[in-house]
């Protein structure tokens, strides 16, 4: 009985504000047509175009990897040098007056004249030598280091070397074809040397990656 006569005062109470509505709808004036001006919204940001064509040129070169790879008997001696572009730029002559002086005693060891201001230092491990050369700022390290070497195949055992130089400076390798284009010879205590001038930008911790002779895994 309560649920009958709530419904037909609810539905009363409906049609009251129903036609109240219609009534206060009725007697407003009506408008006229309303103009607006919208503004345009602005465009949807596009992070993958926008990094793409924001894209940074490559880094400017910032380091330097003169070298020279020398076979004597069985074994492969590496002089490199490497630091900052400019400063080892600046010793491109002075290393290569160095490298002529180098020869090989009895015992199958260089023995070399040092430049003016260098000083050479004991080797460690299988470095056979430290030469420190003076430098604007920090001295620069040559070192002079030693591994076997296979018979025979001495381009593709430089190429080898000088591709790893190449990645440490964040260089794509080169074929064995392009090798007489990227380097030069030179000749080092009755031997032919091979020698790079390398310009790069080096990779973190890739410089201290030790010379590699195909079979052997890899040295210092």
């Amino acid at each position: 009985m309560l649920a009958t006569s709530f419904r037909p005062r609810s539905l009363a109470a409906c049609s009251c504000v129903a036609l109240l509505g219609l009534t206060a709808v009725g007697c407003s004036k009506p408008e006229g047509i309303q103009h607006y001006t919208v503004r345009k919204p602005p465009a949807i940001d596009r992070p993958a175009e926008a990094a793409a064509e924001s894209q940074p040129t490559p880094a400017e070169a910032k380091d330097r990897t003169l070298a020279a790879i020398v076979s004597h008997g069985e074994q492969g001696w590496f002089f490199k040098l490497t630091g900052p572009k400019d400063s080892v730029g600046a010793q491109g002559e002075p290393f290569t007056n160095f490298l002529k002086t180098v020869h090989f005693n009895a015992e199958g060891k260089p023995e070399w004249t040092l430049p003016e201001g260098w000083q050479a230092r004991p080797g460690s491990d299988i470095r056979f030598a430290t030469l420190v050369i003076p430098a604007q700022g920090k001295p620069l390290e040559l070192s002079v280091t030693a591994l076997p070497k296979p018979p025979g195949d001495d381009e593709n055992y430089a190429l080898v070397n000088i591709n790893r130089w190449r990645g440490q400076l964040r260089l794509p390798p080169i074929a064995l074809a392009d090798l007489p284009q990227e380097s030069t010879q030179l000749d080092v205590g009755g031997t032919t040397a091979t020698l790079v001038n390398l310009l790069g930008t080096a990779a973190p911790g890739g410089m201290g990656t030790p010379p590699f002779f195909p079979g052997a895994g890899n040295g210092k």
